[in-house]
């Protein structure tokens, strides 16, 4: 590709080519502030449905919020760029999926598609707003082989403390968190939390093939709680969360995460982007 040569050319002349990052940094920023205004604009003017390709896959969704929308227009944290190679690649008809931490179904909607009639989604979300707006982009989608469940599934059964941030997407089971709510809004409930092994044990899911995990820092926890059923899972991705992780204690996320999965028997770890790591059995 022309952008590759150019890019091993300028690589020659250090000043040249720093300048070029700089300038092209700029350029992001500028466009990802466009983006993010445009999306602010619409919300604002009464725009609630998003029609997009995620994954390769006609997807619509409804957003909840002016940030929201922008997000889902996006793909979060920009998760469009590796979406369609995901999807292509990993994803099969007729898979059981377990997508943890659901929020508003940005993820949960094209899996559902993916797998087909054949094929079942449990998502498990536990934001009221989240997952009532996972119910309405179900039925926007026209989608009957989901199953949402209200809970939380860290390395162990009871009844624990969840903190949910209004104003933030940052809900978790952890009262600390690196992204704290601008006004200081913070709601403490209690809820019920089991262990991805524990609910295939009670059949409460049916074995999963495919997992993915965004908890705001609650990875380590979880992938602790499924020791029995990961022998049978294909793969599983991780939105890791340094900031979150090293709240709880853990120093270095990425290696803890990726030790993790090894031990999990998934020997080959890819990293789509900075945050997003795919494990795979060999």
């Amino acid at each position: 590709m022309f952008k590759d040569y150019l890019k091993r050319k300028l690589v020659r002349y250090s000043a040249i080519y720093k300048g070029a990052q700089f300038v092209n940094k700029l350029w992001y920023t500028y466009e990802g502030y466009r983006t993010r205004k445009k999306c602010y604009l619409a919300y604002e003017k009464g725009e609630r449905i998003i029609a997009k390709f995620f994954g390769g896959i006609n997807v619509k969704y409804e957003a909840i919020s002016p940030k929201n929308y922008w997000h889902l227009v996006i793909g979060s944290q920009h998760e469009d760029k590796f979406s369609e190679d995901l999807f292509n690649n990993y994803i099969d008809e007729g898979m059981v999926i377990l997508d943890i931490g659901g929020h508003t179904g940005m993820y949960t909607v094209p899996l559902a598609i993916a797998v087909g009639h054949a094929g079942r989604e449990y998502v498990i979300e536990l934001d009221k707003k989240g997952f009532e707006a996972i119910q309405r982009n179900m039925q926007l989608n026209e989608l009957d082989n989901v199953i949402p469940l209200k809970m939380v599934v860290p390395d162990g059964k009871g009844i624990v403390d969840f903190y949910i941030r209004p104003d933030k997407d940052t809900h978790s089971i952890f009262e600390a968190t690196a992204a704290p709510s601008p006004l200081g809004m913070q709601e403490t409930i209690q809820v019920e939390a089991s262990t991805v092994d524990d609910m295939v044990k009670e059949n409460i899911i049916q074995q999963p093939d495919f997992v993915k995990i965004d908890t705001e820092g609650a990875e380590l926890k979880i992938l602790n709680g499924m020791k029995n059923t990961v022998k049978y899972i294909k793969h599983i991705l991780v939105e890791i969360h340094p900031k979150a992780l090293k709240l709880d204690g853990i120093l270095n996320p990425k290696e803890a995460i990726e030790n993790k999965l090894q031990i999990l028997g998934f020997n080959k770890r890819l990293y789509l982007d900075e945050k997003h790591i795919l494990a795979s059995r060999g």
